[in-house]
């Protein structure tokens, strides 16, 4: 399988939003537009980058990962959500 991220932008955001986690998986990770929303109001703060992603794999959304990062450090980088 051919697996891609793209940064999610006008052109696929709405792929990544109807994305479904499985029944019995809610409390493991935020849903795909509860990511893009925390994202948008820069949920860590405004020296944070939120930077979503929607995962292809073979040329079809599979998944999401969001990172979250302070870029004027060395060790503020984290996954902030991920779904395959």
């Amino acid at each position: 399988m051919n697996v891609v991220l793209k940064p999610a932008d006008r052109g696929n955001w709405r792929k990544m939003v109807q994305l479904q986690l499985k029944p019995g998986q809610q409390t493991f990770v935020s849903p795909p537009a509860w990511s893009l929303a925390r994202c948008h109001v820069r949920f860590f703060g405004d020296r944070f980058d939120h930077l979503p992603h929607v995962i292809y794999g073979d040329g079809e959304p599979v998944g999401y990962s969001t990172l979250a990062c302070d870029p004027h450090t060395e060790d503020e980088y984290w996954l902030d959500g991920i779904m395959i």
